[in-house]
């Protein structure tokens, strides 16, 4: 799953809302844990994603990316 903003939609707390249920949905349905692959120079997701709780760590094989995790159980 993919959360993706068209610009004209950005800085109106649309992105927040969207990670914020698709966390929920994902405990819901039993998932663990969540992970997703960033763009480091993408520092506005990135930010978003600290506010909800979302680890963030070197991607080891490419260092253009960053990994974003959240434990949910």
């Amino acid at each position: 799953m993919a959360i993706s903003i068209r610009s004209e939609h950005k800085h109106k707390g649309t992105g927040w809302e969207m990670l914020g249920y698709v966390c929920e949905l994902a405990r819901a349905r039993g998932v663990k844990v969540i992970e997703s692959l960033e763009d480091r120079r993408n520092r506005e997701a990135i930010e978003i994603e600290r506010e909800q709780g979302l680890e963030v760590e070197d991607c080891p094989d490419d260092a253009r990316l960053v990994i974003v995790r959240k434990t949910l159980g």
